[in-house]
């Protein structure tokens, strides 16, 4: 591999835009890619795999050469660690640089005997590190997804099915505030959980065929627990549409924009497996009870004769036990790289509405008909309803107890949907739609979900983080807040690789404007000197 200028000293890969075809496609290569490659060009200039010095965690020397290198020639760095995010802003454009430390800090050590305090680098897949903590008894809430990288999932969220039974403790602008990094983050420290303190923690984990009646049946629970007794409770609801038989097949050629590239080439499953996995229809429950579980009153309970309407054929019962939350955490992520190997359009909503409002609206039963209209236009829609419980939640006390600190907003929420529809491409324009009308749901007029916009980091769906950003922060000053310490710590804007970014800022300089302006008049110029174009005015001119 040939050295680039400026970096003949980088011990790790580089792998060129340019030079490096086939190859560089692949190291290049984002989630969102295939989805937005059209509006937004996700093709760095370098893509660079610091290494360190024969496993010397402390060595940051390919870290410091990368940011000299951006600093000289004026280039911006986006860091990646799983290359998960669902708009792509752990990507750049071809005018600048992407980090990728998907393996380069691995480092897992307990700081205490007691096995609760761990310093760990941002290398590892989700996967592995709830594996490492699992093995310990230990656990900490964590998202679903097995292939995102630590780093970006401890910075800018994520959300877990732990949600509400122990909240997150998240902090200003590193963690929680700001998409993209304010610097090059490589270890960090957490406080973990210990299984032996919660001896009674109860999970129900299932899996059945879609049934419309089954659905509204299960969501209307979560607009019951309120009447009921239900602390220490977590609920998500996952619909899936069929998987198709031809899932980790190569759907035809290369350069077919309706597939996602990367599962084109390489097997849809894990690697660790030669099975070709498919599913129909299906409808995911997770419901667990950590403290105080009561067959007669919690709503687990009633969760589990709705779902045993099922055909026993078309339902399994995974977990219905008394489990470690560890092993919940575990089965809490899917065990996929991607639903669906198609470009996808995302939303993400959240409602702080109570649920007798939700009962009021028809909520389930508008989720119902819309997710029955999908199945119909035969898009392909991974679709999930999380209970946050509001005032009554961990998630919502932890947000008050540390309000002076915490950058997460939309701490009184009481739930999130979040739809995600796949579609081939030739179905571009209803899956469009079909995701304009879900918007209507988040209204002024008419609402069914709520009658504000209130959005999350990790299910952002927009490109431009400053004309939205009343949309995921409650707050001016929290956000005018980040972007002061956006300007303090990073003054010379190296990590805003894009505009999802804290710190962007939609205007121009009178400078930018005035250079601008006399490039497109010298243009006109060379034109009306080339002799073959009239100018406008002409047009206007009388005998």
């Amino acid at each position: 591999m040939a050295k680039v200028l400026g970096l003949e000293t980088f011990q790790g890969d580089i792998y060129s835009y340019k030079r490096d075809g086939n190859e560089y496609f692949h190291k290049s290569y984002q989630y969102a890619k295939s989805s937005y490659r059209d509006i937004k060009d996700m093709n760095p200039k370098f893509v660079l795999y610091p290494k360190t010095k024969d496993g010397n965690e402390d060595d940051f020397d390919d870290i410091y050469l990368a940011l000299k290198y951006a600093q000289k020639y004026n280039l911006k760095i986006a860091i990646r660690t799983g290359g998960h995010q669902y708009s792509g802003a752990s990507s750049t454009d071809r005018n600048n640089l992407q980090l990728d430390l998907s393996n380069t800090y691995r480092k897992f050590e307990w700081i205490d005997k007691d096995k609760t305090k761990l310093e760990v680098g941002i290398s590892y897949s989700l996967k592995e590190f709830v594996d490492k903590l699992t093995a310990e008894g230990r656990f900490l809430p964590s998202g679903q997804c097995e292939y995102v990288g630590l780093g970006g999932h401890i910075q800018t969220g994520g959300y877990g099915q732990l949600a509400r039974g122990f909240g997150d403790e998240l902090f200003r602008a590193v963690i929680g505030g700001s998409p993209g990094n304010f610097g090059v983050i490589t270890h960090v420290r957490l406080t973990v959980l210990k299984d032996s303190d919660y001896p009674k923690s109860y999970g129900l984990f299932a899996i059945c065929a879609y049934d419309p009646n089954i659905l509204k049946e299960l969501l209307d629970i979560m607009l019951e627990t309120e009447t009921v007794n239900v602390d220490n409770f977590d609920y998500c609801i996952t619909f899936s549409s069929d998987s198709g038989s031809d899932q980790g097949l190569d759907h035809g050629e290369d350069d077919d924009p309706s597939y996602d590239e990367t599962y084109n080439r390489e097997a849809y499953t894990r690697s660790d497996s030669k099975d070709r996995i498919i599913w129909p229809d299906m409808i995911l429950i997770h419901a667990y009870q950590y403290k105080g579980y009561d067959e007669a009153t919690s709503p687990i309970r009633k969760i589990r004769d709705i779902i045993n309407k099922v055909n026993e054929e078309k339902r399994k019962i995974i977990l219905d036990n008394y489990f470690n939350v560890s092993l919940l955490v575990e089965y809490w992520i899917i065990l996929i790289r991607r639903e669906f190997q198609l470009q996808y359009i995302k939303r993400g909503y959240v409602s702080d509405w109570k649920p007798k409002k939700l009962k009021d609206a028809n909520w389930s039963d508008w989720i119902v008909k819309r997710i029955n209209i999908a199945i119909c236009k035969k898009l392909k829609v991974s679709a999930q309803f999380k209970y946050f419980g509001g005032e009554n939640s961990e998630f919502y006390k932890k947000g008050l107890e540390n309000k002076d600190k915490a950058s997460l907003s939309w701490r009184d929420m009481n739930f999130g949907v979040s739809f995600d529809t796949f579609f081939e491409k030739d179905l571009l324009h209803l899956a469009s739609e079909w995701q304009r009308e879900n918007d209507k749901c988040i209204s002024v007029n008419n609402p069914t979900f709520c009658d504000k916009d209130m959005r999350l980091l990790w299910a952002s769906y927009d490109l431009n983080l400053d004309y939205f950003h009343d949309r995921y922060y409650d707050t001016e000053k929290k956000y005018t807040d980040l972007c002061y310490l956006r300007e303090k710590y990073d003054p010379k804007k190296i990590f805003i690789p894009n505009d999802f970014c804290v710190g962007v800022k939609n205007e121009v300089s009178e400078k930018e404007l005035k250079d601008k302006l006399a490039e497109n008049s010298d243009k006109f110029d060379d034109l009306l000197k080339d002799g073959s174009f009239t100018p406008i005015w002409k047009r206007f001119e009388r005998k």
